[in-house]
């Protein structure tokens, strides 16, 4: 699997929030561009960067492995699960997909599980990512809260 900078996750997702609908007359057609809010361009970038931080603690994990310490196999999957779920939830969110609030009330819940499983680690890399995952859970949690009140 291919790393992406998160800087350029975020400009992928960014490219595809913008609405492809145009508005007008046929002789005068220009595009629609829907903004997000506030709230999902931090979850979407939070995401995103919390995708890239748990590729990262994934790696790091499969190396201890190789060394013969065992106890990272667990953690190993759950980064790889989260990374994975954290970057489908920014595409949805960034590009309003029909199931983006479930999805980021799944992402919160597992960034949540991760995050718990890396910190129990004294590592740098582990406790970053634990830290990436805090602020997604926070961000996806924060988004929600906002449909809620609507």
């Amino acid at each position: 699997m291919r790393l992406v900078s998160a800087s350029a996750l975020v400009l992928t997702l960014s490219i595809m929030a913008a609405d492809p609908t145009t508005t007008g007359s046929a002789q005068e057609t220009k595009p629609v561009v829907h903004k997000l809010t506030a709230e999902q361009e931090d979850c979407v970038k939070t995401a995103a960067s919390c995708a890239l931080q748990c590729e990262i603690c994934q790696r790091h994990c499969s190396n201890l492995l190789a060394a013969g310490e065992t106890k990272h196999a667990n953690t190993m999957r759950l980064c790889q699960d989260c990374a994975e779920f954290c970057s489908l939830s920014a595409r949805l969110v960034a590009r309003r997909g029909p199931t983006w609030q479930l999805s980021i009330d799944t992402c919160a819940k597992i960034c949540d599980a991760c995050a718990k499983r890396c910190q129990e680690f004294k590592d740098d890399h582990m406790q970053r990512c634990g830290k990436s995952c805090q602020d997604c859970a926070k961000s996806c949690r924060a988004l929600l809260a906002t449909v809620k009140k609507k």
